[in-house]
């Protein structure tokens, strides 16, 4: 028996028969117009003589919830802050840094008045000496800081010593409290902060941080460095002579070169407090009689940036300041 050439035909489906039914209805019209026209009367709905559930008596107890006492305001609605006007001549105007500095010198000022006041001084003096070439450290501007340097340098040494300030409460004052856990325990517990602790610990830091960016910005220039230097009577040769003395500019290095290194930081944001150390480090023009008895805690605080043990930021950070340091410092 011979082999067919022919490939088997598919069996019938039903898909088939329903599209050659469509293609019969789509030909027909849908719509069967009648011969006359016919009016029809709508009668009223029998629904339209229900009384609706609002005239019935109120429930005994509201499902509202209640409106609160107090009158909504506007959330975007701004506090107007008063605009301290600035004068003509910032540079002859001896008491344009008065306020902020009073503020610092406090010995019982809060954070978040010093961190004000830290940067109403850096905003203040930046404006004054931006597009200044070269700034004279004896004009009027500078008397606030002038007339108070030993207090405002006792004030630095304190805030900058901030960042070493455990922000935790004491561990005795502490309840004891700890889920269990399926691993054992280790011998050191960690315990979270308080909301308060933390908002602490937050001020601690930004007060820190507040200092550096300001002093960065005064020892930038040496002009700005002789504010804080000064003349002062010493023994030398059994004579009473007067020499020119950095004991300020010798205490607040001296201060600032603690941060980057301290082992750890209790604050947060500990990288970038040592990153700023770092930025400073960089961007200060300390006279060099203030630089060399501190030239082995700097070379220090350098090499832990530059090997990262002050946090491992890849290009940013104090492993770039570092570079930039040691570049500036060779050529």
């Amino acid at each position: 028996m011979e082999a067919s050439n022919h490939l088997p035909s598919p069996p019938g489906t039903s898909r088939r028969e329903e599209k050659e039914n469509r293609r019969i209805f789509a030909q027909m019209p849908r719509v069967s117009w009648s011969e006359e026209n016919r009016i029809h009367s709508l009668s009223p709905s029998p629904l339209t003589n229900i009384r609706p559930s609002a005239s019935y008596e109120l429930p005994a107890k509201s499902i509202l919830r209640k409106s609160s006492s107090f009158p909504f305001t506007d959330l975007h609605q701004e506090v107007e802050r008063e605009v301290t006007p600035e004068p003509d001549t910032p540079t002859l105007n001896p008491k344009y840094l008065s306020g902020p500095v009073s503020r610092i010198i406090m010995m019982d000022a809060c954070l978040k008045d010093l961190i004000q006041a830290y940067n109403i001084l850096a905003a203040r003096i930046r404006t004054a000496v931006l597009g200044a070439a070269e700034i004279d450290s004896a004009v009027p501007l500078f008397d606030p800081l002038r007339s108070n340097q030993d207090l405002f340098t006792d004030a630095v040494v304190r805030d900058l010593g901030r960042a070493m300030v455990n922000p935790s409460l004491p561990k005795e004052s502490r309840p004891e409290v700890s889920l269990p856990s399926p691993r054992p325990s280790p011998s050191r517990k960690r315990h979270g902060m308080t909301e308060d602790e933390v908002r602490h610990a937050r001020d601690l830091a930004t007060t820190t941080h507040s200092v550096v960016k300001l002093l960065a910005l005064i020892f930038a220039s040496p002009q700005l460095c002789q504010i804080f230097s000064g003349m002062k009577y010493s023994l030398r040769d059994s004579l009473r002579c007067l020499t020119f003395v950095d004991d300020n500019l010798n205490s607040m290095l001296t201060a600032l070169l603690v941060i980057p290194m301290a082992e750890n930081l209790p604050t947060p944001n500990a990288r970038k407090t040592c990153a700023l150390t770092i930025w400073f480090v960089q961007v200060q023009r300390l006279p060099a009689s203030v630089l060399a008895p501190a030239k082995d805690r700097i070379a220090y605080s350098l090499r832990r940036g530059i090997e990262g043990e002050l946090g491992k930021e890849g290009k940013k950070g104090s492993i770039s300041d570092g570079l930039k340091v040691c570049y500036h410092v060779v050529n």
